[in-house]
Order: C-alpha cells, then sequence, then structure tokens
C-alpha cells in the first residue's frame, strides 16, 4: 500500500496559495498539485465519562470518530484504533519522566472496516473500559532506573506504586491513555500520521483524543 502523511496537510488548508508567476514553461512553476487526502475527528460521545474512575474497571469512555475527505476524492474502508498507556514518574534524581508502555503507536484494540465504516462525515462510537486496557497491557514492564544490572519493574505490581492495586484498580491518577487512528482507502492509500496545524488548529480534525483517571 502506499503510505501518506504529514504531505497530506497540504491540501486540507481551505485557502491553498497559488504563485502567480509570468513564466511560460510550466514544468518550471513553483506550484505543486495537491493530493488528495483524509483525515479524522473523534470526539467524547454525550454523557460519556471524561476520565476512568479509581477502581471501576467496567465503566465505558466512548467516543465518535469521522473519517473526512474535504474534496471527496477518496473514501475509507478501514480505520485502526490504537490505544496508548502513558504513566507519569519521578525517577531517582527528582526529574519527572513518563513511561510510553506502548511506545509512540500504542497497540492495536479495534478494526473497523468493510461495511462497519460510515461514509464521510458519519460517525461510529468506539468504547474502552479499564479492563480492557488491563488486558492489552498485563504483563508489561519498564526499566524506571535505567539500569542495565537490574531487572525492569513490572508496572502492575512496582512496590513504589502501592496504590496500583490489582486486581481492583490497575490504573492510577498518574497514568494517561490516548486512542490513535489509521486510515486506510479504497484505492490503497494509507495515512497514518498528519501535520501540527491538522492535529490542533483545523477545525473539524484531531489526531488522538485522551483521558486519565480519577480518583475520589
Amino acid at each position: 500500500m502506499k503510505k501518506n502523511s504529514i504531505l497530506y496537510s497540504m491540501m486540507v488548508l481551505a485557502g491553498l496559495l497559488i504563485f502567480n508567476t509570468a513564466c511560460e514553461d510550466e514544468e518550471l512553476s513553483p506550484y505543486v498539485e495537491p493530493l488528495p487526502g483524509v483525515h479524522a475527528y473523534a470526539e467524547l460521545a454525550e454523557g460519556a465519562p471524561e476520565d476512568f474512575m479509581y477502581g471501576d474497571l467496567n465503566e465505558e469512555i466512548t467516543y465518535e470518530i469521522q473519517w473526512v475527505s474535504v474534496d471527496q476524492q477518496l473514501s475509507v474502508n478501514r480505520i485502526d484504533l490504537y490505544v496508548l498507556f502513558n504513566e507519569n514518574y519521578v525517577d531517582e534524581d527528582g526529574n519527572p519522566l513518563v513511561a510510553r508502555h506502548g511506545g509512540n503507536e500504542g497497540i492495536l484494540f479495534r478494526t473497523i472496516e468493510s461495511s462497519e465504516v460510515p461514509g464521510n462525515r458519519e460517525n461510529i462510537a468506539f468504547s474502552l473500559t479499564q479492563s480492557q486496557i488491563f488486558d492489552l497491557y498485563e504483563g508489561v514492564t519498564f526499566d524506571y532506573d535505567d539500569e542495565d544490572s537490574t531487572a525492569p519493574t513490572p508496572v502492575f505490581t512496582n512496590p513504589d506504586k502501592p496504590s496500583r492495586d490489582l486486581p481492583g484498580a490497575p490504573f492510577i491518577e498518574d497514568d494517561e491513555f490516548s486512542v490513535r487512528w489509521v486510515l486506510y482507502t479504497d484505492n490503497d492509500l494509507v495515512f497514518d500520521s498528519w501535520s501540527p496545524s491538522v492535529c490542533t488548529e483545523l477545525p473539524g480534525a484531531n489526531c488522538e483524543v485522551s483521558w486519565g483517571v480519577e480518583e475520589e
């Protein structure tokens, strides 16, 4: 499959700047015809909690996502959803750091494809519980002291985080979660990243949704 990412951001901006040139040779023109592309937009579903509640493994956080083709030149036939689990911690020197347990990509937790995929700008909902994320990340370890001589620590039984209580409360206030997506189109294009302007500035577009854990 062909892969498209940040280059797509050039075509979603409403007012593309077309350079005026007196040059008669079109091959020398600085204007580059933008490629068609797609992005997505997700938001919290109405009535859904904004964060997980500590110790409530089965309460769902629900989002609605839609794919968008501004010029309607492409059609999405598959959406892959990845969940990321990041943990804030303080190292031995007192520095605040983040353990990215799913790396920068996360772990695939749902694929929406074929007849499940809605039309352009139509919503489809997805939900996650703490229990589902724990199933994805159970057994993960991390080298908190950054020492080759010591074994990585199991995240969910870390003695430095006693409030992370298995089996009832695997996630705590130090934890943050997000979902990112990859879009596949009918003509075998894959969109897995976008420019910061698309992710944070373009109305009706974002590149991930995030939430945390609320402790009473």
